[in-house]
């Protein structure tokens, strides 16, 4: 007596393909691709009695995705119907959305470039310096008194180049001290 091996059953379901972009929900069906070159096709229905529409996302075999609801037929876009589908790996990420690698300097290579920029900034700053600059800017006194400081006399500055950094930050600094000044005065 032989015996026949049946195969095991298959068991089928009720199953379904939801989509939710920004509250909106869609239900997702896969379609077999039509003949003309596409590879993959998908329909999504938008589950909104109010408002109901049916875009079909399709890619093209060497091309990148398309899809027929108004922001990309009209303008081109690349819609929210083809980002949530990539997202979700059921068609490729168009090459426009895909995150571009930032390419970062070596260590080596940004320590030379803040070495030369703090070099060009030292001797701007030289530049602007009077010829007097290399003298003692402390102020001959005589011996000191307990409780009788004077601040020394407030030093001024040569005059920088106009609208060079130097004469900026020196005229923040002037006007933020003077400030100060008057603040303690009142």
């Amino acid at each position: 007596m032989s015996t026949v091996a049946f195969p095991p059953p298959v068991r089928h379901g009720k199953c379904a393909l939801r989509l939710s972009i920004g509250g909106t929900h869609y239900k997702l069906r896969p379609v077999s691709p039509a003949p003309g070159g596409w590879r993959i096709v998908w329909h999504l229905r938008k589950l909104d009695p109010e408002r109901q529409a049916l875009y079909t996302v399709g890619v093209p075999k060497g091309e990148e995705a398309r899809c027929t609801c108004p922001d990309h037929e009209l303008n081109g876009a690349t819609c929210k119907h083809v980002m949530a589908l990539a997202t979700l790996g059921l068609v490729p990420r168009p090459k426009a959305a895909r995150p571009k690698k930032a390419r970062q300097p070596s260590q080596a290579k940004a320590r030379a470039v803040h070495a030369h920029n703090a070099k060009a900034a030292i001797a701007e700053a030289k530049a602007d310096l009077p010829a007097s600059a290399g003298e003692s800017h402390a102020p001959a006194q005589g011996p000191r008194t307990p409780g009788s400081f004077a601040p020394p006399p407030p030093r001024v500055p040569a005059p920088a180049p106009e609208g060079s950094f130097t004469a900026g930050i020196r005229a923040a600094i002037n006007e933020h001290l003077r400030s100060q000044r008057e603040g303690v005065r009142s």
